[in-house]
């Protein structure tokens, strides 16, 4: 069966970027009527069987991160994997390896298209247009999305939650699903445990006091948060292993930090994408709060969002890594183009934040990219 030929060594190239660039300006140029309010966007411009091309393209990426290192490190592992093995994957990665029978193309089919299919399904659920949601996830985070194990955990993590949310037929039947759902999403990726940790904040009401408890206790969350990791990282990898992982990490993220002027772009504009969303969204809730009534799943998924970029700010001062700021922070991949569709499809987006958002997330892509062009040419 057809597989990914790639060499042991084998990095991404100055080809695998500039194709990266080509394919992702390609759906960004002829998508871009849906950048714009949605009153002069035409109907049929909003049906998914008239949008073909973008769901392609956002599966070829999302596939063939070509790109990403961890991309060539899979694809090592899975090719190579012989049962009993070690290798730091979920145990349902390694039985998946046994099944495709060390097929990486498959694998990423599986793992990272069945992803976008659970997503489907939850854009579905929450009533927002397929169309919007895929461009927003594809034109702010596709290159995110497509390289870590933990994307396919926050989309099951959002799935089961969305039964919280909005029940199916009556909370007898769907609070047992979405509780199993957002536990088993931990077997897609250990990070689940802190989303876990949040759940409970989405049945609290928004208000001064609940603000302010939040704030007050997500310092807390985040130390509990960084000890449970430690914790389970202890029994799964042991003591020697998990610091020399934890130093690797934080060593390249001290390296990227001290890139100079590029490296202070690349993660301004990285954080940015991040955050610029998310506060434009929080701005945009609270100011047609009066004039309209959000549904109660949007709601909640704002609450854990908001949670989420709290936490992330928490453990960076609590732990003094990086990396568990980045990686909890990165959690918002599923929740902001969610979010942002919703608000884009009901026109409470103002021109000017949307334009700012679809700006600082294009461009952090863009550099990333162009930046990897431009060091693979030297």
């Amino acid at each position: 069966m057809f597989d990914f030929n790639i060499d042991v060594q084998q990095q991404a190239t100055a080809v695998s970027y500039f194709t990266f660039i080509c394919l992702y300006l390609f759906c960004v140029l002829k998508y871009k009527h849906l950048m714009r309010p949605i009153a002069t966007v035409y109907e049929n411009q909003l049906e998914w069987k008239n949008n073909i091309p973008l769901f392609v393209g956002l599966f070829i990426l999302v596939i063939a991160a070509i790109t990403r290192g961890d991309f060539y490190h899979y694809c090592d592992v899975v090719q190579n994997y012989t049962k009993g093995q070690y290798v730091n994957f979920e145990e349902l990665y390694e039985w998946l390896i046994i099944v495709v029978n060390n097929n990486y193309l498959l694998w990423r089919i599986v793992i990272w298209g069945g992803g976008l299919i659970v997503f489907w399904v939850v854009v579905k659920r929450l009533e927002i247009n397929v169309v919007y949601a895929f461009f927003i996830l594809f034109v702010f985070y596709v290159n995110l999305y497509n390289y870590a194990r933990a994307s396919i955990a926050f989309v099951v993590y959002v799935f089961g939650v969305s039964f919280l949310l909005k029940p199916y037929k009556n909370v007898i039947i769907s609070y047992p699903i979405g509780i199993a759902l957002i536990w088993y999403s931990h077997y897609f990726h250990s990070t689940s445990y802190l989303l876990m940790a949040l759940t409970p904040i989405i049945f609290l009401p928004i208000n001064k006091r609940t603000i302010w408890l939040l704030i007050v206790a997500m310092p807390l969350i985040a130390k509990l948060s960084f000890s449970l990791f430690l914790n389970s990282g202890d029994i799964a990898l042991g003591n020697d292993m998990l610091s020399e992982k934890l130093n690797n990490y934080n060593t390249n993220v001290d390296i990227a930090f001290r890139g100079g002027l590029s490296g202070f772009f690349y993660h301004f504009l990285q954080y940015s994408s991040m955050l610029v969303p998310l506060v434009v969204i929080l701005f945009t809730m609270l100011r047609n709060a009066e004039n309209f009534d959000y549904p109660f799943a949007i709601r909640g998924l704002m609450k854990i969002a908001l949670s989420i970029s709290i936490l992330s700010i928490c453990l960076l001062i609590v732990t003094d890594l990086p990396v568990y700021f980045y990686r909890t922070l990165n959690m918002l991949i599923v929740f902001i183009p969610l979010l942002f569709a919703y608000l884009h499809q009901n026109g409470l987006l103002k021109p000017r934040l949307e334009k700012l958002c679809f700006g600082v997330c294009i461009g952090s892509i863009m550099f990333e990219a162009t930046y990897g062009l431009y060091l693979k040419l030297l």
